[in-house]
């Protein structure tokens, strides 16, 4: 009966009336399926039961999705979580779905990562040319400086190869070597830690930090000193007060 139900699972007080078992008597036929690891209880709120073989089953079908995930979209580090479960199909409740990720994570078979998820020994494959166009895309950053153009400009040389330029993209900005600060602007992770240094010690210096004095340190316009200024304000280096910043912690 349990088996019947598959995904769905059954819900004791269905087993009660589909058996005619006492609650007693179905308890402890339960407890000793539960203990044979032959059943397991998904949902403890509604006493939801399913079997092992179909619980191990969906597991696979998990892995077997994140297989053809990783196939399809090497420059991808993961999925997002709910798309996995789309792909799955229809039947698979969140509080199930979540129990199937969490045991796989459990047995070291995946990697969740805030939303999204990757089977465990997943790396981007960065063959076919892909090493030297990330090379040549963090050029580009580090060349410009702060004055970077802006993402349209920057992507322009790999328009033949817009979409795994694209990943490559997300890929460094995921492993920090470029940093996002809008969504046109974009900075490499060495150049932006530098300015941070000089913006801080700036601040110590004069006590403050306004626009124009962000212009005095860095020779930028309007156009980059309000996303930046903005940017270490967000990121707790300084606190915005009127037009002026100060720094967040003391000296």
């Amino acid at each position: 009966m349990i088996g019947r139900a598959g995904l769905k699972g059954i819900e004791t007080a269905e087993l009660i009336a589909r058996t005619g078992y006492s609650s007693s008597r179905l308890k402890r036929v339960l407890e000793g399926l539960l203990a044979g690891r032959e059943a397991l209880l998904i949902d403890r709120e509604e006493g939801r039961v399913l079997l092992r073989s179909v619980f191990e089953n969906l597991q696979e079908r998990v892995l077997e999705g994140l297989r053809s995930f990783h196939a399809r979209f090497p420059l991808k580090e993961g999925t997002p979580r709910e798309e996995l479960r789309t792909m799955l199909g229809f039947g698979i409740g969140p509080k199930l779905y979540h129990a199937a990720l969490s045991g796989l994570e459990k047995a070291g078979k995946v990697v969740i990562d805030r939303e999204s998820v990757r089977l465990a020994g997943h790396r981007v494959n960065l063959a076919g040319g892909l090493d030297q166009m990330r090379d040549e895309i963090l050029k580009v950053y580090l060349g410009a400086g702060l004055a970077v153009p802006s993402f349209k400009e920057a992507m322009e040389p790999f328009r033949a190869r817009r979409s795994e330029a694209l990943s490559l993209v997300q890929s460094m900005l995921k492993e920090g070597a470029l940093v996002k600060v809008t969504e046109d602007l974009y900075f490499h992770r060495d150049v932006l830690a530098k300015l941070r240094e000089d913006y801080r010690a700036y601040i110590l210096r004069e006590g403050k930090a306004t626009p124009a004095g962000m212009k005095e340190l860095t020779g930028l316009s309007r156009k980059y000193i309000i996303p930046l200024m903005e940017y270490f304000d967000a990121t707790k280096l300084t606190i915005r007060t009127g037009d002026q910043r100060i720094l967040r912690e003391g000296p």
